[in-house]
């Protein structure tokens, strides 16, 4: 197994608690901030895996933030397979990001420092003794029942579109078309695209943005190309889907944009792994909405994390934020 000398270093400097040191000329007295330097005992000889857990356990409990947990389904894939045996709220080390979040991204802090928002003084999560379990307080609000995919799926950091990518826009603008299409499909109620997630999306409040364009068929000029190019981002390893609404009070019964034979549904951009079955979450701690996909055990039911989703003008934290603390319930994560 890779030591900790050769992976750790960008997963440790992620989170923001690290000296500004060089990958290539590490100073072991320098590896770790004040904060963190007491607590993670660096050690040459350690596995990598156990000084990660190590790692993300400390950050989190300093932080009181689980913002990292969401970070893997950003990544690629790793070219080694040891690492997807690490628990699925650790991040992948040394691998780049298929879309790293933006830095004027309220759902990213620039440290755990400066996190005030999400900070839960009382303890956002706990860990089992051995460190692989994640215990966190949160509420189901609904399962996954259809996904519009992308194919081929993303597997490489995500470049611009530009006007000269004639293919890549073909391709970007024919995904938009199947989104309005997938809203649209025979048998939803008549649903306003500006008021989804989609419209957010696509710009949908300006009559010369980019959904309005393609519900015309325009030919798309620098703006909407522009605004494509922010859509096909914002899709970049995620995909739209339909999500059964289980918990309308805690989610909004005026949120809901749809019914199905009695039930309420509304749309979501979720990751590329998500699938039929899966939950979106709201997790205390968390900024986002998450998909986690339930792990049946002998010792319980246990979650595993898929990656964060993103709703029509409402987060995670807007949702817990409006619910008594007695309603969260314990999710534990593996």
């Amino acid at each position: 197994m890779t030591n900790v000398c050769s992976c750790c270093f960008s997963f440790l400097s992620r989170s923001n608690w690290l000296s500004p040191v060089s990958e290539c000329n590490w100073d072991e007295d320098d590896l770790v901030r004040p904060k963190l330097r007491e607590r993670i005992k660096i050690s040459y000889e350690t596995p990598a895996d156990e000084v990660i857990c190590q790692a993300m356990q400390e950050i989190v409990s300093a932080s009181q933030s689980l913002y990292m947990i969401t970070l893997r389904a950003r990544q690629v894939s790793p070219p080694e397979g040891w690492q997807d045996e690490l628990p699925s709220w650790c991040p992948y080390l040394g691998v780049p990001y298929m879309n790293h979040p933006r830095p004027d991204s309220p759902d990213r802090p620039d440290s755990p420092e400066e996190d005030t928002r999400l900070r839960v003084t009382d303890g956002v999560a706990n860990f089992s003794t051995d460190g692989k379990l994640l215990h966190v307080k949160g509420i189901i609000l609904g399962e996954i029942r259809n996904t519009l995919a992308r194919f081929p799926p993303a597997n490489h950091p995500y470049e611009n579109l530009m006007f000269e990518h004639t293919g890549r826009l073909w391709y970007e603008g024919k995904y938009a078309r199947e989104c309005i299409e997938f809203i649209e499909k025979p048998g939803h109620d008549a649903v306003d695209l500006d008021r989804t997630v989609l419209g957010k999306a696509m710009n949908g409040d300006d009559n010369l943005g980019l959904l309005a364009c393609l519900l015309r068929r325009d030919r798309l000029n620098a703006p909407q190309i522009s605004q494509l190019n922010g859509f096909a981002k914002s899709f970049h390893a995620m995909q739209l889907c339909t999500f059964r609404c289980d918990d309308l009070s805690a989610y909004g019964a005026n949120n809901t944009k749809m019914a199905l034979n009695g039930e309420m549904f509304d749309f979501a951009i979720i990751p590329q792994k998500a699938r039929r079955g899966d939950v979106l979450c709201a997790i205390r701690g968390c900024e986002q909405l998450m998909v986690v996909r339930r792990c049946h055990h002998e010792q319980g039911e246990f979650y595993s994390v898929v990656g964060e989703a993103k709703v029509y003008l409402q987060t995670g934290h807007d949702i817990l934020s409006r619910l008594d603390p007695s309603r969260l319930t314990l999710l534990t994560i593996v």
